[in-house]
């Protein structure tokens, strides 16, 4: 009998695209030594941590207040946090990095991939994803990041 679990806080994003033959989901593979769900196929995503929840994080989101995210999950406050995880875990997981410069523009794809080194201290919690927008003057654009 297994024991009875406690659902985390957590972000799942599904990337979409419009084509030509109608709209594409990006999807990974997890591997098949995974310890949950191996080798199977899931949207980025995966519990909240505390630096989700750091403020210079969440002075780091355009478009979307604390006050605004936490109305729309119903949350008394912490609601920025899941917005930030989402971005945080695509870019973790998946090395798709939803972000922009100051003025809203896309991070360009040369750019994002020059980001690349950054991924492994995240995934290993030696660095806040908070630091990487800091040091590279990035934002989330809340808004392109929607809540269903």
């Amino acid at each position: 009998m297994s024991a009875k679990s406690e659902p985390r806080p957590a972000a799942t994003i599904i990337l979409l695209r419009d084509t030509m033959s109608g709209p594409e989901a990006f999807m990974l593979q997890r591997t098949r030594s995974a310890a949950f769900l191996p080798g199977a196929y899931v949207f980025p995503g995966g519990a909240l941590d505390a630096t989700d929840r750091d403020p210079r994080a969440a002075r780091r989101v355009l478009g979307l207040s604390d006050e605004r995210a936490s109305a729309q999950l119903g949350l008394d406050s912490g609601g920025l946090a899941y917005w930030i995880a989402a971005a945080r875990e695509c870019f973790e997981e998946a090395g798709i990095l939803i972000a922009t410069n100051a003025a809203g523009e896309p991070v360009a794809p040369e750019r994002a991939e020059a980001l690349a080194p950054w991924r492994a201290p995240l995934n290993a919690g030696e660095r806040a994803f908070a630091e990487l927008l800091e040091a590279e003057d990035l934002y989330v654009p809340a808004p392109e990041i929607v809540y269903y």
